[in-house]
């Protein structure tokens, strides 16, 4: 097991701990901000066997197996895949020793120009992985964000994602610096007619990141073929609940769907989890057949998340919790200090 460290959240690393004190796992720690000055563990995946595994947007804890809404892929019985993300977990076990050197040069199995193909229902479609930070990323691995901007250029359609954070931004900066790469490629596919929707949620710094949301749905009517639609989800929360959990009560997805591909990853949506030396990890499927079993999945998840009472209309976040402060019933909690670990808090 490898472990983010320090924890952000009291409580984030104790499990680990007593797991290793019970000789039940070996586990490492990866401090990315000592050595490259900025980031931190964000991959979320399971390996098991080298041809079994989970990625996806769940922390492995409490909150994310009980409080929050999240959302990732089984792949089962695929040892070409397995090692692949294998040998992307070799490079946070050797980090930061000299070996760590040997895993970087371990060329990628498969990416975006040589995809693995494989049959999901019966139907031919190619899949591999992409990873942040390029600095710590193996030999020809497509980096995510080029695979992010590529999908949303490929799309002629429709785009509908689901991510917790999005900001144009290097948001925990400082001071914060403009992140314009994902921001412009859909407004590209805004107006070149591709009908965009947006789930996110309005968790972190959420004066600024409903400003960007509202900029972007500012293009919706533009031409006569310009759609793009942003609601905010809240997962709800009971008033008995305790300050812990209501703060965990919230949508953790990190997804998109087009026509023709689906990406699932573990990382938020601004300049911090892509060029920020934080690792993330995500899945990729290309379906250019007539059933696309796993694009429509992945549509069907969207539009329940996207027409359920807890997806509020921008606007009506905006007003009823940024700009006149009426706190509506759905308005996303501050975090409270005292949840953060003491090394968070320095």
């Amino acid at each position: 097991m490898v472990e983010n460290f320090p924890p952000k959240d009291k409580g984030d690393n104790d499990d680990g701990i007593i797991l290793q004190n019970f000789g039940a796992i070996n586990r490492r720690t990866l401090d990315i901000e000592k050595v490259l000055g900025r980031g931190r563990m964000h991959s979320k995946f399971i390996i098991s066997d080298n041809k079994h595994f989970y990625l996806g947007s769940a922390n492995l804890d409490w909150r994310s197996l009980n409080q929050k809404m999240e959302l990732g892929v089984l792949v089962e019985n695929c040892e070409c895949l397995g090692e692949d993300l294998k040998n992307i977990f070799g490079l946070y076990w050797q980090f930061p020793s000299e070996s760590m050197q040997k895993a970087l040069e371990k060329e990628a199995f498969y990416n975006m120009k040589k995809p693995l193909a494989i049959e999901i229902e019966g139907e031919r479609s190619a899949i591999y992985l992409a990873t942040s930070p390029k600095e710590l990323s193996n030999r020809d691995r497509t980096w995510d964000l080029d695979a992010i901007v590529t999908e949303i250029d490929n799309a002629n359609e429709s785009l509908n994602i689901h991510v917790m954070d999005y900001f144009p931004l290097f948001i925990y900066s400082s001071p914060k610096m403009h992140f314009p790469t994902i921001d412009d490629a859909l407004r590209r596919a805004v107006i070149r007619g591709v009908h965009v929707r947006i789930l996110a949620s309005a968790l972190h710094y959420p004066e600024i990141g409903i400003r960007f949301l509202r900029s972007l749905e500012s293009l919706n009517n533009l031409n006569e073929n310009t759609k793009i639609e942003v609601r905010i989800f809240k997962v709800p929360s009971s008033i008995s609940d305790n300050i812990v959990v209501s703060r965990e009560r919230r949508t953790h997805n990190k997804f998109m769907v087009s026509e023709t591909a689906v990406i699932i990853g573990t990382s938020n949506w601004s300049g911090d989890y892509f060029m920020g030396g934080t690792t993330g990890a995500a899945v990729i499927v290309k379906q250019l057949g007539v059933k696309r079993a796993l694009v429509r999945q992945m549509q069907m998840i969207f539009e329940r998340d996207w027409t359920s009472e807890y997806a509020h209309p921008l606007e009506d976040y905006y007003y009823g919790c940024i700009e006149n402060g009426s706190r509506v019933h759905f308005c996303q909690d501050e975090k409270d200090p005292s949840l953060l670990s003491p090394t968070q808090m320095k």
